[in-house]
């Protein structure tokens, strides 16, 4: 049974690679996608590198989740509950407001704005559950629930103090490979 499982999840994972790069908001043939000069700048420009982009960015995703439920025993846990997330979106999202006033490199800071948000979400979670040597699942989960409300709130402080650019926010906070070109 196992095993049919696994078969199975490389099926619809392969299949969902091969989907991503035929289907898209261009209507064309799979036929032209191979075989005219713009049907191939589309597939392999285009649509597969930002197939490889979100595939791998999920396979990662998966990889991180199983981590953490492995780690703290819990199959429930994931980033948003010890408030990895929404440092992280926090991070994000400061960065691009300051882009606003001081330009263009904290739009390129951006994923490492959200990086060091994330770590420092999770390093505040971890310090508050820590009581002596010992790390409680159960405090980390209630402190990372709490570093999640306060990150949460203090992004949508600056979205709604800085309205001019939440179309590109949000672009940002749920996620685009729109930007992966090859």
């Amino acid at each position: 049974m196992k095993r049919a499982s696994v078969y199975l999840m490389v099926f619809v994972s392969v299949l969902s690679l091969i989907l991503g790069a035929l289907l898209g908001s261009v209507k064309i043939s799979p036929a032209e996608l191979f075989t005219t000069p713009m049907g191939k700048t589309l597939l392999y420009k285009l649509r597969l590198p930002r197939t490889l982009m979100a595939y791998t960015g999920g396979a990662a995703l998966a990889l991180v989740g199983a981590t953490f439920q492995s780690l703290l025993k819990n199959p429930l846990v994931d980033p948003y509950l010890i408030g990895i997330s929404a440092g992280a979106a926090f991070g994000g999202a400061l960065s691009l407001t300051l882009a606003e006033s001081f330009g263009f490199f904290w739009v390129v800071m951006s994923p490492w704005m959200a990086f060091a948000f994330a770590l420092f979400s999770s390093s505040l979670a971890i310090a508050f559950s820590r009581r002596g040597k010992k790390l409680s699942t159960t405090e980390l989960l209630l402190a990372g629930v709490a570093m999640n409300m306060i990150f949460s709130a203090a992004t949508v402080f600056l979205l709604y103090f800085m309205r001019r650019s939440t179309q590109g926010w949000g672009i940002w906070l749920f996620g685009s490979v729109s930007g992966t070109l090859m």
